[in-house]
Parts: structure tokens; sequence; C-alpha cells
């Protein structure tokens, strides 16, 4: 049985669209979207800047405002 702590490995990506600047859609997918579906929003932005900030190199990237799921 999964933790939610391990949620985020479920992540695949995070894409920008177009004409909308301020805008990110991140996908996830599987038992760890479910595991997802019961965490705050607060949660799920903390740790999602944590792994924009890791695996671009920029500590500069803000802290998402909203979160839309």
């Amino acid at each position: 049985m999964q933790q939610t702590s391990q949620w985020y490995k479920g992540i695949h990506g995070f894409d920008t669209l177009l004409q909308q600047p301020n805008l990110l859609c991140g996908w996830i997918a599987g038992s760890e979207a479910e595991l997802m579906e019961d965490l705050s929003d607060e949660h799920v932005l903390d740790v999602c800047h944590e792994l924009l900030q890791r695996f671009t190199g920029d500590k500069t990237i803000p802290k998402p405002t909203k979160i839309t799921r």
C-alpha cells in the first residue's frame, strides 16, 4: 500500500498553455492521483512548487497562488 507522502511520484509533467502565460497545467495519473485527492490544496501547491524549483534549478520560481483540480 502506498503512503500519501509518495503521491507526487505520479506527476508526469507540467505544461504551459498557449495564450495563458500565468497558467501551468500539471499531469498526474494512477493511484497517486487518488492519493492526491485527499490532500489540501496548500500541500499540493507546496510540493509542486518544490518540484518545479528542484528540477529547473531555479529557486526564484514563485509559488503558485491557486490550484484547480
